[in-house]
């Protein structure tokens, strides 16, 4: 159920895993593993780092959002 809603929330927006921790209360650990799974299968990319919103830290910005993922890989897929 958590993977649904942490790729639900990355469809919608592109954020940090501390970001969507923080707005839907899944552990920052979880997203991690769910990030990794995710990132094998495909399904999430990396849009671009920048400092979170939330730590200040240079963090990646994630998506799960397909039209931006194929975009990203240059229309191909």
């Amino acid at each position: 159920m958590q993977k649904r809603i942490f790729a639900a929330y990355l469809r919608r927006k592109t954020a940090t895993c501390t970001m969507v921790a923080e707005d839907t209360g899944i552990r920052q650990k979880c997203l991690t593993r769910y990030k990794r799974e995710m990132q094998r299968m495909g399904l999430l990319e990396v849009v671009f780092t920048a400092p979170c919103k939330y730590t200040g830290r240079v963090a990646q910005y994630l998506t799960t959002n397909p039209a931006l993922i194929q975009s990203l890989k240059g229309g191909k897929r």
